[in-house]
């Protein structure tokens, strides 16, 4: 029900205590979302990991900027590629085409900051 289609990167099953992270992947064409998810799906997987048992789950959508169901609208993407993290349906943060750091430390970054805050929202 997207531009490019849907792709799970790590499964685990769902217990208590975990969640399933959610990541809207805007890119400028399906090529390159192709190209960019297998460049980028080990590195997800690792950051993720680094952070179970409290992921679950990392789904990510493919869209374009024009993309029919106003996802890049309904986020403010401007640039592509852009990558927003959501966790019931509340973005988590976002890496926008040029990264700070390596990928994975973004990634890692955001999910640390995640599971923090679900941390204090659980005591």
């Amino acid at each position: 029900v997207n531009s490019f289609g849907a792709c799970t990167l790590m499964e685990r099953p769902c217990g208590s205590g975990v969640q399933r992270l959610d990541v809207l992947a805007f890119m400028p064409d399906e090529r390159t979302q192709r190209l960019l998810v297998a460049q980028r799906q080990q590195e997800f997987s690792a950051a993720a990991a680094a952070h179970q048992p409290r992921i679950a789950e990392v789904r990510v959508q493919m869209h374009n900027l024009r993309d029919r169901e106003g996802y890049a609208v309904r986020y403010g993407v401007t640039a592509v590629p852009t990558w927003v993290f959501l966790r019931d349906g509340q973005e988590l943060g976002r890496i926008v085409c040029e990264l700070r750091g390596s990928f994975a430390e973004e990634i890692g970054r955001i999910l640390a900051a995640s599971t923090q805050e679900q941390d204090r929202g659980n005591r």
